[in-house]
């Protein structure tokens, strides 16, 4: 019971670990780096009473949808933006590196990016490269550059290189104009998500609070939730860990039930006689099934302490120590001291038929008990331990079986 009880515990407790990692894990947000509250679509289906499973593909919102939020109390500026992917072609062949949006020039502020060459694009066919990508691809301004959205290869003029506050480790960035960028986003009237900027003196939690309120539909991110908008494949890991952290641990927790609750059984099975001795000599029905739980009680707790603590060895030895003491216990109630003292085992063989010993104590001393109190008690009850004590010694003997067994040995 204390190996199964401390296997399942540290089964369990690497679920909970991987858990509470999905649950408050992110990753630093980098375009939305500036931004205090970033507005996005609902990117999970509701499903009641289960895990909200998460959308692959990015939930639009009405470009209407800039000016609500702008409007709200705290909000020094709103910032609509789109992501385009994009494939850089560099002598024929992509470029390689961590994916590429083209975004909206506006939509450079909530990281911010500055110019660190050039200037913003103004043309069609002008676009903006951060440093990272520039470098990458060896261009610089006045460079032209092959640009693949969708299936259609196009050459732009990089005018000009900006620089990201806060470095672009999981992306890489193209700004066009935004009129070229909603042209090439294909779908008019929609954007993927809202940048807000706090005025001063206004906190992050309390402007997405207002936010929620004063524009209904919409979902807010602060903090690190902020880089679940930028790349979708963020949340989704989260949510994928974090469903597979509660599948194991409820399975896990069921298993343990399971086992844990069936692991006494045979061992109040193999002790019965032991168990009837007690009742032969006394105890009450209540103080065996104390005696039970509260082995239990000790050998499941500390199993599951050492399977909580990954690092604590659980030495094959302190089981034994357990399991020892509880054994010791019941020597101890079922009148044989000096075993309990030596530590060594009480001389429990079978002494005749198993219902002869199990069921003969019990019945003596209900036996003994309706006579005494047919006899209106007094002395009776007074010769009660004695006729108890005759009663074990009964089933103590030796039955037939055991004789012939011990001649045929002989």
């Amino acid at each position: 019971m204390l190996i199964a009880v401390a296997i399942g515990s540290a089964v369990i407790t690497a679920c909970g670990v991987l858990l509470e990692t999905g649950l408050s894990s992110g990753a630093p947000a980098e375009r939305y780096h500036r931004a205090a509250v970033v507005v996005g679509g609902n990117q999970a289906v509701p499903v009641e009473g289960d895990t909200d499973p998460r959308l692959s593909e990015r939930v639009s919102l009405p470009a209407a949808t800039v000016a609500k939020v702008a409007a709200v109390q705290g909000v020094e500026s709103a910032v609509g933006d789109i992501s385009v992917r994009t494939v850089v072609l560099r002598k024929g062949s992509v470029l390689d590196g961590p994916p590429v949006y083209g975004h909206g020039w506006s939509a450079a502020a909530p990281a911010p990016f500055t110019l660190r060459s050039g200037t913003r694009p103004q043309a069609a066919d002008d676009v903006v490269l951060d440093s990272d990508l520039a470098q990458r691809a060896g261009l610089a301004r006045g460079d032209t550059v092959t640009l693949v959205t969708g299936s259609k290869p196009t050459s732009y003029r990089v005018s000009g290189v900006a620089e990201p506050e806060s470095s672009l480790d999981r992306q890489s960035a193209v700004f066009f104009t935004d009129d070229q960028a909603a042209r090439l986003y294909g779908t008019s009237g929609k954007i993927d998500a809202v940048g807000v900027l706090a005025s001063k003196g206004t906190g992050a939690d309390d402007l997405a609070d207002r936010i929620k309120k004063a524009v209904p539909g919409v979902v807010t991110y602060t903090g690190d939730d902020r880089s679940d908008v930028e790349t979708l494949d963020a949340g989704q890991m989260r949510a994928f860990v974090v469903e597979v952290a509660g599948a194991f641990g409820a399975t896990m927790i069921l298993l343990v039930i399971i086992v844990v609750s069936g692991t006494p059984a045979p061992s109040v099975q193999q002790r019965r006689r032991e168990l009837a001795l007690l009742r032969a000599v006394g105890a009450t029905p209540r103080q065996v099934l104390r005696m039970i739980g509260g082995e239990a009680v000790i050998v499941g707790g500390i199993g599951a302490v050492l399977g909580a603590v990954p690092r604590r060895p659980a030495r094959h030895a302190g089981a034994h120590r357990v399991h020892g003491r509880g054994r010791a216990a019941v020597r101890l109630l079922a009148g044989d001291h000096a075993a309990a003292r030596a530590g060594r085992p009480a001389d429990l063989r079978p002494r005749g038929p198993d219902r002869q010993l199990a069921r003969g104590p019990a019945r003596c001393e209900g036996q003994c008990r309706r006579g005494a109190r047919r006899r209106g008690g007094g002395a009776q009850e007074a010769r009660l331990g004695s006729a108890l004590a005759r009663c074990a010694a009964r089933a103590r003997r030796p039955g037939r079986r055991d004789r012939a067994a011990d001649r045929a040995a002989r």
